[in-house]
């Protein structure tokens, strides 16, 4: 399932495979840190969610879901589902989303908290570019965002790099 998401395919973010993250994934599990929830059309699975545990508190680790099914939102129905066992279950204190935007955590979030990563660079010409082409990139980015919205065309654009990504 992890290889079809759009997680794995465009940002290398899918659910990992390798040894390590097994033994991971099972001593967490030995240890009741950790919650992980599929979600099944049938027999056939379509959406996942891992959540590892740290101090009474799960990190959103790793989800995805069969693009295939986008149209049925397979990951808020998984996510709603997860909170509902997790409130029912009442062990952990939090469900932290981690950094960034998404419509799960615009449904679901009640607190929200500010983060950022801060770069500390001296101050040097390659710097200031470099700081420039980022700055401008983000400026068209958000104003691209902006005009396929107003076209009502983001909806669009968005499903169609997912799953041609």
């Amino acid at each position: 399932l992890s290889a079809l998401t759009y997680q794995h395919r465009l940002m290398d973010a899918g659910l990992p495979t390798n040894a390590k993250f097994v033994e991971s994934m099972l001593r967490l599990a030995a240890e009741d840190r950790v919650r992980a929830y599929l979600l099944l059309s049938g027999d056939r699975p379509i959406s996942y969610l891992y959540c590892p545990a740290t101090d009474g508190v799960l990190l959103y680790g790793y989800l995805g879901y069969d693009p295939e099914f986008a149209d049925f939102s397979p990951g808020t129905v998984l996510h709603l589902m997860a909170l509902e066992s997790l409130f029912a279950e009442g062990r952990f204190r939090m469900l932290d989303f981690d950094q960034g935007g998404g419509q799960h955590k615009e449904t679901f979030a009640n607190v929200r908290r500010s983060c950022a990563d801060v770069f500390y660079l001296r101050r040097t010409a390659g710097h200031r570019m470099l700081l420039g082409a980022h700055g401008f990139l983000e400026e068209v980015s958000s104003g691209a965002g902006r005009l396929l919205h107003r076209l009502g065309l983001k909806r669009f654009v968005k499903r169609l790099v997912r799953r041609t990504g």
